[in-house]
This record gives structure tokens, C-alpha cells and sequence, in this order.
């Protein structure tokens, strides 16, 4: 079973062979609208995660229930950003604003689930025109302070920012304590 035959016509009937994954999204992306590439990115999402299943899990995922799931994914992906965002508080949190042209931003979020002693690191990289550039995810167990989840966070976009041989970006996270810090320790040259 084929998991790309559930999905776009474009997708399933394509031809497209590449050795990098890079070249086969840069190929859909000249030929395909936004939804289409949007279900291509979670499918192929999908597809990893079910690697990785099958081997430190020892799970077997049915090729028919990645593909369904795939779909599922995107619909509670484009639920989540549809709505406003709100902060623990209920307020509305403030829009992501695009750094100049010629930069990128890296933001990062923190977030900590205490039964586990768990935390989570969202990290994005985007250019001017707020196209993602590279994004990571982060889980890790130990602690449940969250300044010092945030810290981690900062720490973990720096070195991405470093292990992608970033020059010109903009750092951006939630935690006012740990902006300040970074924003007091910057050097100019």
C-alpha cells in the first residue's frame, strides 16, 4: 500500500525521483498549491515518525492509518491557527512580526508538563517573508522549572542558529527574564 495514493492526485501520479528530500519538496513546491504541499509535509512528517516507531518501539503502523492520520494532523494543525492565540491568562498574545530583509528570526517556546518531569522546546527559523526556514522539536526529562526550561530553550535556538552558520538573525522567546539577559550579554562586531 502506497501511503501517497490517499492523497493529491499531484502526489500520487507524480514522478518525481531525488536522492535528497530537499530536491523533491523544491520540485512539489514549483508545481503545487499551498494545500497540497501542506498535506506533502505532514505525510512525509508522518512517514518519519513511523520509522522511528518501528525501530526504538518496536510499533508497526498500518500504511492506511498513517495516511488518514496524515489528514487528521493537518485538519487540527489549521484548527490550532485559525483561532487567536492566548496566553495562560487568557489574553491575546501579540503577532509574530518579521524581522528585515536579509535576516532571519528564531523564536522558541518552552513548555513544561510536570507529572512527567518533562519539558518541550519548540524551536522555528524564519526569513523576512515569515517562510520557515528550519524548524526543531525538543523533549527532555529532570526538571520542571520554567525559567530554566526557557533558558534551554534560548541556549538550543543559539546553537541551531551556530549549527546552520547563521550570521544575521533575530532571537525571540516569551521569557522577558531571559530576553533581557540576552539582549545584556550581546556583543557588537
Amino acid at each position: 500500500m502506497d501511503v501517497w495514493g490517499q492523497g493529491p492526485t499531484i502526489i500520487h501520479k507524480s514522478s518525481l525521483r531525488a536522492e535528497k528530500f530537499k530536491d523533491i519538496f523544491e520540485s512539489l513546491s514549483a508545481i503545487c498549491d499551498q494545500q497540497v504541499l501542506e498535506f506533502f509535509i505532514i505525510t512525509a512528517r508522518s512517514i518519519w515518525d513511523r520509522r522511528n516507531k518501528l525501530i526504538f518501539e518496536v510499533f508497526f503502523q498500518q500504511p492506511t492509518q498513517l495516511a488518514s492520520q496524515s489528514k487528521i494532523l493537518l485538519e487540527e494543525f489549521k484548527a490550532a491557527h485559525d483561532r487567536p492565540i492566548t496566553d495562560i491568562r487568557g489574553t491575546q498574545v501579540m503577532n509574530w512580526t518579521p524581522p528585515p530583509t536579509g535576516f532571519l528570526k528564531i523564536n522558541w517556546d518552552a513548555a513544561i508538563f510536570e507529572v512527567k518531569g518533562r519539558i518541550g522546546l519548540g524551536i522555528v527559523v524564519r526569513d523576512h517573508g515569515g517562510n520557515i526556514v528550519a524548524t526543531k522539536k525538543i523533549n527532555q526529562s529532570g526538571f520542571n522549572d520554567p525559567l530554566l526550561a526557557e533558558v534551554l530553550g534560548a541556549f538550543q535556538a543559539v546553537m541551531m542558529a551556530a549549527d546552520l552558520g547563521m550570521d544575521f538573525l533575530f532571537l525571540e522567546g516569551d521569557s522577558s527574564q531571559v530576553v533581557k539577559s540576552l539582549n545584556s550579554h550581546v556583543e557588537m562586531g
